[in-house]
């Protein structure tokens, strides 16, 4: 499997994960307490979690130093919200029938762990955006669009929106690298094609 090959396999799964983070999220506006939805919510952000490899793997040249710190708090980020959804997908549930008195009263660890994933993920994410946007490799637009997601966060009532945002911007990153529209993916099959590879 070449280089270019791998980023449209995570540039797939960045469009695949896009495209289900912004259908679970109109799904949840309908019906806030499926269990499929929320099933298929992780599974999209676990797609992206793949997405965001390639996404870094595209532009690790032109990044540089803080480029891998974006990645890497972003990496961070990206694991603590896959634990939180991993909790809200099998474990809420059954909380829910089976004590539901814990979620009444307030479980403050699960607050403090569900804001430590948030503010994580949306610092790692509005850190990378902005490097990506910096440096032009993958699609602006895209980048772009995630930053208006994490800005989007933080108003009040804002995260459905935001996350519908957030799968348009991965959409577009993913289409970036299906396209192999960038410099590093460019220079790869140049090299190919004149057997220097």
């Amino acid at each position: 499997m070449t280089f270019a090959s791998l980023l449209r396999l995570f540039g797939l799964s960045s469009i695949v994960g896009g495209l289900v983070i912004a259908f679970v999220q109109v799904w949840f506006y309908f019906d806030q307490d499926s269990f499929i939805a929320t099933y298929f919510d992780q599974v999209g952000y676990s797609f992206i979690a793949f997405g965001i490899i390639g996404l870094y793997l595209s532009q690790y040249k032109s990044f540089g130093g803080f480029g891998l710190f974006s990645f890497i708090f972003l990496s961070l980020g990206m694991s603590l919200w896959l634990g939180l959804k991993w909790f809200q997908t099998f474990a809420v549930a059954d909380i829910t029938k089976g004590a539901p008195e814990l979620l009444e009263t307030g479980m403050h660890t699960a607050v403090l762990g569900m804001n430590l994933s948030l503010y994580s993920l949306l610092i790692g994410v509005l850190l990378f955006s902005v490097m990506s946007f910096w440096k032009g490799v993958v699609s602006r637009w895209g980048s772009a669009f995630l930053v208006l997601a994490v800005l989007a966060e933080l108003v009040p009532y804002g995260s459905l929106v935001s996350q519908i945002i957030a799968g348009i911007a991965f959409i577009l990153l993913g289409s970036s690298l299906w396209k192999g529209n960038n410099e590093d993916v460019i220079r790869t099959k140049n090299n190919a094609q004149a057997g220097w590879d």
